[in-house]
């Protein structure tokens, strides 16, 4: 990418991967800088008296008071991890990306299989799958609650592969959400199991923690 391009673009790439081509560099550039298409204010609903940037500024800072109760909560002895994520990433999700969340009541069940989904947006289209902020491996370790139980065992699964299962086998779902806390990977649709399409943030490595 040129910098010259796109000069008034603040982007900090150790808090944004590129994983496997969901988004280039360049575009994630022009989105940046506001000169990607569909980024007028008409485009976003912004309410009557604020501009897009204004918008954006408010979203920042509920965002940084959010990350500052999920890291106080996250440093309590004994704390449930899996609430304290959950709390916090359905806060950030509402509040400051103005997701409308569905919560699940039950495992969406598709051929036979039990996908423990527990929430989505835009009517169901958009999967969004969260796990605990201390697994070992961040969105990729496997968890008994995100299994698979509609046969003897468990076959259990990590946040992203169980958000990729379903991505590919509901047809109206295009892309979604996995979530730890620490680590925001969005997917597409991607029968292909040798190569990820998907992109990633760390919030905690954002200035202010967001």
């Amino acid at each position: 990418m040129d910098a010259a391009t796109y000069p008034n673009a603040r982007w900090n790439w150790f808090a944004h991967a590129i994983e496997g081509g969901l988004f280039t560099a360049e575009w994630l550039a022009k989105v940046a800088a506001q000169k990607a298409p569909a980024q007028a204010d008409a485009d976003y609903a912004v309410r009557a008296g604020f501009s897009l940037r204004e918008e954006i500024a408010l979203a920042w800072r509920s965002a940084q008071a959010l990350w500052n109760q999920f890291n106080a909560a996250r440093q309590q002895p004994r704390h449930d991890a899996w609430a304290v994520t959950q709390r916090f990433t359905t806060e950030l999700l509402r509040q400051c990306f103005a997701f409308h969340l569905l919560a699940a009541t039950q495992p969406l069940e598709l051929s036979g299989r039990r996908y423990p989904v527990p929430f989505s947006a835009a009517g169901g289209r958009v999967p969004v799958v969260i796990s605990p902020h201390d697994e070992p491996r961040p969105l990729d370790t496997s968890h008994d609650r995100l299994g698979d139980n509609a046969g003897e065992r468990i076959r259990r699964r990590s946040a992203f592969g169980l958000l990729q299962e379903v991505l590919n086998c509901q047809p109206e779902a295009l892309w979604g959400l996995c979530v730890n806390g620490l680590l925001l990977r969005i997917a597409r649709d991607n029968a292909s199991l040798a190569e990820r399409s998907t992109g990633a943030v760390r919030p905690g490595q954002l200035p202010g923690g967001w």
